[in-house]
C-alpha cells in the first residue's frame, strides 16, 4: 500500500502507471490516472501523448477547487488544496496556439481555453487555415430569430460553439481575448469551412475598450480561398472591425475606418452576413467576397512577436525566438522594451556594410551578428509598421543619443504601398533634443527632422526608405542603407544629426496594450 501511496503522490509517468495499475488489479480504475498511450488519437479530446501518457501542458492543479482527500490524482489537490478536479477530465489550455503546438495532428475542434480569472471556457479552435491559432468567436445561423442579441459582447450561453444549429457567439471578456487578425469564413459549420476564406490583419485590438466606438482600420489582408475570380485581397467591407460598443447586435465592419460606429449596418448579423452590395452590382465581389446574405463564421487571433509579448506583461529587450504561423521554422527577433516597448528590429547597419540586398523586402544576415547588416524577413514574421522608431547605435544594439518615433497614416509595410511613399502624421523626439546653430529645437519644429516625413517604398531592396519629400518617386535611395544613414541632409532639423551615422530602424503598430475587457 505504501508503494501505492507514493506512486499516486508522485506526478506521473508512464513507469508510475504501470506500478500502480499492477499493484491495483485488473478490475480497478485509479482515479486521476492519465491514459497509457501511443498517439494522440489515443487520447481524450484537449490532450496530447506526452511519455507515453496522455496529459496537457502543465494545467493540472490549476485554478481553485475543492479536493477530495490525497489519491485522487492531479488536478483535485489534497484535501482542501487548489485544483479543478479535472483528473479524470479533459485538460486545458492558455489558446489554441498550445492546443496546436500539443496535438500537431488536429487540425480543428473544440477544447477548453483557460481564462485569466482561472476559469474555463469551451471555445472551438482552427489549427489548419493560414496557419491556426484561430479561435472562433461567431457562427450566424439561418434558423436564430432576427431580433436576437449577436454581437461582440454578447455571448450565447449554452450555446455550444460546434453545434451548426443555431448561432454562437463567444464570451471574448472571459477569455480576456486580445484581436488584431481575423479569419471570416463562409457556412455555419466550423469542421467544414465554406469556400470563402479571407484574413484582414488590424492596426490594433478591435476588442480594446479604448476603441468601443471607432473601427480598428485594416493594414493588410489575404484571401486564402473565393469563388471571386481574381481577387486578390480581402473585400473592402473588411477594412473597419470593432465598434462592438455602440453596435452590439452585429459584428461590425466597414469599408471606412472613418464611418460612424452607431449607423453600422455591415458585417455578420445573427443569421447572414449583410455586406451592403447586392449580387449583381458590379462591385458585389471586391466589396462583399460572395459574403452578402451566407452564412459565415469569424475566428479571431492575436499576431506572435514583440507586441503580443508586450500585451502579455512579458516585454523584455533582447531576443526572442517564436516559430510564426504556417511556418516550421522558428524565427529569432530583436525586441525592444523602451518608449513604451513592443519594438521589433528590422533594420540595423554597421560600418562596413555591403550586403547586395538591404531593405524592408530582403532579408539580410543574423539578429545575433553585430558585425554585419541586418534585415528583418517582414513577411515571415508578420509583423506591422505603423510607427517606427529611429536611432542611432552606439555599440551592439544600443540605442544611441538621438531616437525618434514617427507615426505613419498607414502601414509601411502595406503590400499595397510598394512603390508608394506614406506619409506621416506625428514625430515625437526621444531623449537628447538637438539645435541648429541658434535656430530652434528640432522637437518645437513642426515635421522635423524632415527626412523622416515618408516612408515605405517596399519595393526597394537596397534601402530602409525614408524621404523628406514627394519628388523622385521612390526611386531616391536616401534612408538606412548596408552602411548608415544616407539622408541627404546634414542639419538638425533635416536629419536630426543621424546623417551619416550608423542607425537601427523598430517597427510596431502602436503602443501595445491588455484588452481592457
Amino acid at each position: 500500500m505504501d508503494r501505492l501511496l507514493t506512486a499516486l503522490r508522485t506526478p506521473w509517468s508512464l513507469a508510475a502507471l504501470t506500478l500502480a495499475t499492477a499493484l491495483c488489479g485488473g478490475g480497478c480504475r485509479l482515479l486521476g490516472a492519465p491514459l497509457p498511450c501511443t498517439s494522440v488519437v489515443d487520447c481524450p479530446r484537449g490532450a496530447g501523448c506526452i511519455e507515453g501518457v496522455c496529459a496537457s501542458a502543465g494545467n493540472e492543479g490549476e485554478g481553485e477547487g475543492e479536493g477530495e482527500g490525497e489519491g485522487e490524482g492531479e488536478g483535485e489537490g489534497e484535501g482542501e488544496g487548489e485544483g479543478e478536479g479535472e483528473g479524470e477530465g479533459e485538460p486545458s489550455f492558455a489558446d489554441c496556439d498550445e492546443v496546436r503546438g500539443l496535438n500537431p495532428g488536429i487540425a480543428r475542434g473544440a477544447w477548453l481555453l483557460r481564462s485569466p480569472s482561472g476559469g474555463t471556457e469551451r471555445a472551438w479552435c482552427e489549427n489548419e487555415l493560414d496557419g491556426g491559432g484561430w479561435v472562433l468567436v461567431a457562427r450566424s445561423n439561418a434558423n436564430a430569430q432576427s431580433d436576437q442579441a449577436f454581437g461582440w459582447r454578447d455571448p450565447t450561453p449554452g450555446v455550444a460553439p460546434g453545434d451548426a444549429t443555431d448561432a454562437y457567439v463567444l464570451d471574448a471578456a472571459a477569455l480576456g481575448l486580445v484581436v488584431d487578425e481575423l479569419l471570416v469564413v463562409s457556412g455555419d459549420d466550423p469542421a467544414s469551412p465554406g469556400t470563402e476564406q479571407y484574413v484582414a490583419s488590424y492596426d490594433d485590438n478591435v476588442l480594446d475598450a479604448s476603441y468601443d466606438n471607432a473601427y480598428s482600420g485594416r493594414f493588410s489582408s489575404r484571401v486564402l480561398a473565393s469563388s471571386c475570380v481574381g481577387l486578390t485581397a480581402a473585400p473592402t467591407v473588411l477594412q473597419g472591425a470593432g465598434c462592438w460598443f455602440f453596435a452590439d447586435n452585429i459584428f461590425a465592419f466597414e469599408t471606412s475606418v472613418a464611418a460612424s460606429c452607431g449607423t453600422a449596418v455591415t458585417g455578420l448579423t445573427v443569421n447572414g452576413f449583410v455586406g451592403g452590395t447586392p449580387a449583381g452590382d458590379p462591385s458585389y465581389c471586391i466589396q462583399t467576397g460572395l459574403l452578402e446574405g451566407e452564412q459565415a463564421m469569424i475566428y479571431a487571433r492575436e499576431r506572435l512577436g514583440c507586441e503580443r509579448e508586450e500585451r502579455a506583461g512579458n516585454g523584455r529587450t533582447g531576443v526572442l525566438t517564436y516559430t510564426p504561423r504556417g511556418s516550421a521554422t522558428p524565427l529569432s527577433v530583436y525586441c525592444e522594451r523602451g518608449v513604451q516597448g513592443g519594438w521589433t528590429l528590422v533594420g540595423r547597419s554597421v560600418p562596413t556594410g555591403g550586403a547586395p540586398q538591404f531593405g524592408w523586402r530582403a532579408p539580410t544576415g543574423d539578429v545575433n551578428d553585430d558585425a554585419a547588416p541586418y534585415a528583418l524577413d517582414v513577411t515571415l514574421s508578420n509583423i506591422r509598421a505603423r510607427q517606427l522608431l529611429i536611432t542611432g547605435y552606439t555599440s551592439g544594439k544600443q540605442r544611441g543619443a538621438y531616437n525618434y518615433v514617427v507615426t505613419y497614416q498607414d502601414d509601411v509595410l502595406h503590400d499595397q504601398w510598394r512603390a508608394t511613399q506614406v506619409t506621416y502624421e506625428e514625430i515625437r523626439v526621444v531623449g537628447t533634443v538637438c539645435t541648429d546653430g541658434a535656430g530652434s529645437p528640432v522637437d518645437q519644429v513642426s515635421g522635423a527632422p524632415w527626412m523622416f516625413d515618408y516612408a515605405g517604398c517596399t519595393d526597394l531592396d537596397y534601402a530602409f526608405y525614408l524621404r523628406d519629400n514627394t519628388d523622385g518617386g521612390c526611386g531616391a535611395t536616401f534612408g538606412l542603407n548596408q552602411d548608415g544613414y544616407g539622408l541627404n541632409q546634414v542639419t538638425c532639423h533635416g536629419s536630426g544629426e543621424l546623417d551619416q551615422q550608423q542607425g537601427m530602424i523598430f517597427a510596431r503598430v502602436r503602443p501595445p496594450r491588455r484588452s481592457d475587457l
